[in-house]
């Protein structure tokens, strides 16, 4: 038994199979997906510093009103480093009941039946209820932030980003 099995049979419900279990492949801080977000944050992050430089630091010399007001911008830089960092630490798992995902230490699942939809990306992404109407660059977003929701928190769709294996994930959840 691999260790993302061992890590789900604590997860699992009581006569809840488990099918399948994964990880994402593609967890750099840019993929293909995402690179327009990432690059944007950057730009955006190093124009916001150095214009605080070159604008606020010579008006405003308090070094305590520079670094707040540096915060953001620190923040758009650091928030993809953080984000690739989640999903190098992220495990996937199908059961006949439910799909799990394990982001970072915690959990969330979505559960599923015969109805419902299911459909398989080219980058081995595979979109669950909801989320099957998200676009290719939203997709490591939706894995992050728990999936599409609904007003009540109620988890109405998931991704399986870039699986490590997309064949077998979708053949657990159309097979079951």
């Amino acid at each position: 038994m691999s260790e993302s099995v061992k890590n789900w049979e604590s997860s699992l419900k009581e006569g809840e199979k488990l099918l399948w279990t994964g990880r994402p492949t593609c967890t750099s801080v840019v993929d293909p997906a995402n690179k327009p977000v990432v690059y944007g944050c950057f730009i955006i992050g190093i124009i916001w510093i150095i214009l605080s430089f070159i604008i606020y630091l010579p008006i405003h010399a308090g070094v305590i009103s520079f670094v707040i007001i540096d915060l953001v911008p620190f923040f758009m830089i650091l928030l993809p480093i953080l984000n690739a960092r989640s999903v190098k630490k992220t495990y996937y798992a199908i059961t006949d009941k439910r799909v799990l995902i394990d982001l970072a230490g915690q959990e969330y699942s979505m559960d599923i039946d015969e109805n419902t939809e299911i459909k398989r990306n080219d980058n081995g992404t595979i979109l669950i209820g909801a989320a099957i109407k998200t676009k290719p660059r939203k997709e490591r977003h939706l894995l992050l932030f728990r999936g599409v929701m609904d007003m009540d928190k109620n988890i109405l769709g998931v991704v399986l980003y870039t699986t490590d294996d997309p064949d077998g994930a979708y053949k657990a959840l159309t097979d079951r």
